[in-house]
């Protein structure tokens, strides 16, 4: 589910006209002709000033997102992950390196944040045997894993810089978080 109140950059508390000065301001940075990064980030923006800047809309939206963390934090897990894999740019053979992006308010005031990072999971066509029956799994040619993105949810605690080096450590090994600011 898209997080509209972080494309904005506002609180979930947001007045409506809190979320109507946040479009606007972003959307003079992020505007095709000013920005020259193309009409995506624009067209994001608009999304959800659209949902948010709707009270009817902002409601139903926020009906729906009470219901997916009370999914996510009810549902079972189907698949362990098995130890994260290093990217390149790694120094360490066990570290993950992952580079952030955080709205200004996520900057001042902390808040949680889902991660999806690499893993390689039991295949779940076969449950990780690597093949079915007498033939190979087509899923995970006879491996018995699959790489997949699991989330990963973390909290940003208050009053970040831009550049700040995070660590965490993690039974398969480090997870290392390079934190930049949305401008």
């Amino acid at each position: 589910m898209k997080d509209y109140y972080a494309t904005l950059g506002v609180d979930v508390n947001a007045t409506q006209e809190e979320i109507k000065s946040a479009y606007r301001r972003q959307a003079k940075k992020c505007h095709p002709d000013c920005s020259g990064q193309g009409s995506e980030p624009f067209l994001a923006l608009r999304e959800a000033y659209e949902v948010l800047g709707d009270p009817q809309r902002r409601r139903a939206y926020d009906a729906e997102r009470a219901r997916a963390r009370r999914r996510h934090r009810s549902a079972p897990r189907r698949v362990q992950p098995e130890p994260l894999r290093a990217q390149s740019r790694s120094p360490a053979p066990n570290e993950l390196h992952v580079e952030v992006w955080l709205t200004w308010e996520q900057v001042l005031y902390g808040g949680d944040l889902r991660l999806w990072l690499p893993a390689l999971v039991r295949c779940p066509a076969c449950r990780g045997w690597g093949s079915l029956g007498f033939w190979e799994c087509a899923y995970c040619r006879g491996q018995g894993v699959v790489r997949e993105e699991i989330p990963f949810d973390i909290t940003i605690p208050a009053g970040l810089r831009d550049g700040d080096v995070g660590r965490l450590a993690l039974p398969q090994g480090d997870l290392v978080l390079v934190l930049h600011f949305k401008v």
